[in-house]
């Protein structure tokens, strides 16, 4: 039987035991304490270096820009016009209430030409050209001065002009629908016939301008083939006849 004095002994044993445990386990769980909160605080800190930009978007819509004309010379209660890229508008001149400006919205990045008819005896400068229209320049202006031929007589219509324009066009296959645009107004014709227009009562030289032809369709519904015309616009002040020539190319 074991002496009380080893039992005591034992239990003292036992007891230091416990405490040395405890020590150890104790300064281990603050030194876990202690390597967590670092943790927590080292990626807080890094977190603004790490996170990058908003994203985009995947599909930025085209950029779409306007073309004005500022209009002076004409009278009060004249109506002017002008043709940008096969677009047409018009404006009447009032005075205090405007009607000096004509804008062309939604223009996309591109180099456009424009045509401005003469109105009875005044004549526009320019009365065609072209204006670009890109992303360092995109709203650009266009000046418009109409002045008044001799023999118009203060404000009313110069002389009835006649004169006739044949445009003959070459390179279209033959029933190809094919149009030219003169002084604002369209004149449509069939490959290989020419077009024949009568300029009656307007002040030359009488703008017209060619646009590019597309034709024949794939099974997706885009057009394969397009024609380029050569020259594209220009001028007539006299019965003349106006050689186009068109070049068809796979249009992809």
């Amino acid at each position: 039987m074991a002496d009380t004095g080893d039992v005591i002994l034992g239990v003292v044993a036992l007891a230091a035991a416990g405490a040395v445990g405890y020590y150890v386990y104790k300064q281990w769980k603050q030194q876990q304490s202690a390597s967590g909160a670092g943790s927590s605080t080292s990626t807080s800190a890094s977190a603004p270096s790490t996170s990058g930009p908003t994203p985009q978007p995947g599909t930025q819509p085209p950029p779409s820009y306007s073309v004005t004309f500022n209009e002076s010379g004409l009278p009060l209660g004249w109506t002017w016009c002008v043709n940008l890229g096969g677009a047409q508008q018009c404006n009447t001149v009032k005075g205090i209430f405007g009607g000096y400006n004509i804008t062309f919205d939604n223009v996309s990045p591109n180099t456009y030409y424009f045509t401005i008819p003469s109105q009875g005896s005044y004549v526009p400068s320019p009365a065609s050209g072209s204006v670009a229209v890109s992303d360092s320049d995109q709203n650009p202006v266009v000046g418009v001065v109409f002045s008044q031929v001799s023999g118009g007589g203060g404000g009313t219509s110069a002389p009835p002009q006649q004169f006739t324009v044949t445009f003959q066009e070459s390179g279209l296959p033959d029933g190809k629908s094919w149009y030219v645009t003169v002084a604002g107004q369209d004149y449509y014709g069939t490959a290989p016939d020419p077009i024949t227009v009568q300029i009656t009562g307007a002040t030359a030289p009488v703008s017209w301008t060619a646009p590019v032809l597309y034709g024949g369709q794939n099974v997706f519904g885009f057009y394969t083939w397009k024609w380029v015309p050569n020259p594209d616009h220009g001028t007539v002040a006299s019965t003349q006849t106006v050689n186009i020539t068109y070049t068809g190319t796979y249009n992809i």
